[in-house]
């Protein structure tokens, strides 16, 4: 008969020194939980800001941690009385903790102990940028202001030295002595017949792009949540049963209830997912905004440089890590959490998947469409630097001149 108790001791050994395996519930949503992208084939491996905090979270913790997907953030259903997705299956122990852009909510938290926020952000709105209007003074865009102040110096300077050329060449004809002036006059006036050659080119070659430049018909930008909810030409919307048309619906402020009701109305301005609204908000072509969370909405703007957000935030919520109710791994990760924000772990993430990673930073140098870039003066400096060449040929002409006619007197 073998002896029980360095069995039992064993066993204790072995599950003291075992690592204990958790499992994560998270939602596909860009930045957060994404497939791998390996030259434009997608794996089946996972990336993003969810993945990076989760493994910071397993070195801190001494855990390791299992993802598990789920189609949805969760919503109460009231004729079962539980809750679907995320919410759900931690709720009801499937899961030990739901890393996502999970907002921290009144109804939810009565459902699950929620972390301390590792992210804040707010709604706002998502749109096209507008095309440039036209003005009436168009034909001066070609060049910046500066450019064409110093045109206008280079001509007057140009003037001047033309009429001084002229009186010394009158004076000299009346003495006889018409040796002067004789070659700086054409050479002034090569140089100056040149200069405005160049300086056409560039002008007529940029202000095709000004008169390409036209503004939409009956074009209305939107730069408030006001202006949206008192207009009828732009349609908006936003993700069927998420917290932001919940928000709206929620809300007691007089604004929001009309774009509660609006979209209520018209079902067909709201899209399953944010991918379906960002592409109709760039199909429309002004015509749709989609009012979504701000930070979703930066990580599209930084990507698709035709986007733009508009009127600020409408709120203020916080992501939070979601965990069972009285969870034993709630403080761990409050403790974690607070040493990822102060040691600068939480904003490297955060720049590295919404400012670098999957394209980020694509918009930094881009000109919107239908606008157009003026000319500065770095652009046409070759033909100053030609004008100034002209300017000093003409000085040495006029020495060499001075020259030989006091040689031949």
């Amino acid at each position: 008969m073998l002896p029980i108790f360095p069995i039992i001791l064993a066993v204790l050994i072995t599950t003291s020194n075992a690592t204990e395996n958790l499992t994560v519930v998270m939602a596909l949503s860009e930045p957060y939980l994404m497939l791998k992208d390996y030259d434009g084939q997608l794996s089946s491996e996972y990336e993003g800001f969810s993945v990076d905090l989760l493994k910071e979270l397993e070195q801190e913790l001494g855990v390791s941690m299992t993802i598990k997907v789920v189609d949805i953030y969760g919503v109460y259903q009231e004729s079962l009385q539980k809750w679907t997705g995320m919410v759900g299956e931690v709720a009801d122990g499937s899961a030990d903790m739901a890393i996502a852009d999970l907002t921290v909510t009144e109804v939810r938290d009565k459902a699950i102990d929620f972390s301390i926020p590792f992210m804040t952000g707010g709604i706002t709105i998502l749109s096209k940028k507008p095309i440039y209007y036209g003005m009436n003074i168009s034909f001066l865009d070609p060049f910046l202001t500066e450019v064409w102040l110093i045109i206008a110096v280079s001509y007057l300077i140009l003037g001047i030295v033309y009429i001084v050329l002229k009186i010394i060449k009158k004076k000299k004809e009346k003495s006889e002595e018409n040796k002067i002036s004789v070659i700086s006059l054409p050479i002034l006036k090569i140089t100056t017949i040149i200069f405005t050659i160049f300086l056409a080119c560039f002008y007529s070659a940029n202000l095709s792009n000004v008169l390409a430049s036209r503004p939409v018909a009956d074009e209305r930008p939107i730069w408030s949540v006001d202006d949206l909810a008192t207009q009828n030409t732009i349609k908006y919307g936003a993700v069927k049963g998420g917290s932001t048309m919940a928000f709206f619906k929620e809300s007691d402020m007089d604004v929001y209830q009309r774009l509660w009701s609006f979209m209520d109305t018209n079902s067909d301005s709201n899209m399953n997912s944010n991918k379906e609204g960002i592409e109709k908000v760039r199909n429309e072509n002004g015509k749709y905004a989609f009012l979504m969370e701000s930070r979703s909405a930066e990580y599209v703007t930084e990507r698709k440089c035709d986007l733009e957000t508009v009127g600020g935030l409408l709120n203020e919520f916080h992501y939070a890590i979601g965990l069972p109710l009285n969870s034993e791994y709630r403080k761990p990760v409050n403790q974690a959490i607070l040493k990822f924000k102060s040691s600068g772990i939480m904003k490297k993430l955060e720049k590295k998947w919404w400012k670098q990673k999957r394209g980020g930073g694509a918009c930094i140098d881009w000109i919107p469409q239908g606008c157009f870039e003026q000319l500065n003066l770095a652009n046409i400096a070759g033909v100053f630097w030609m004008l100034l060449t002209g300017f000093i040929m003409i000085v040495l002409a006029i020495g060499l001149e001075v020259c030989l006619a006091n040689l031949g007197a």
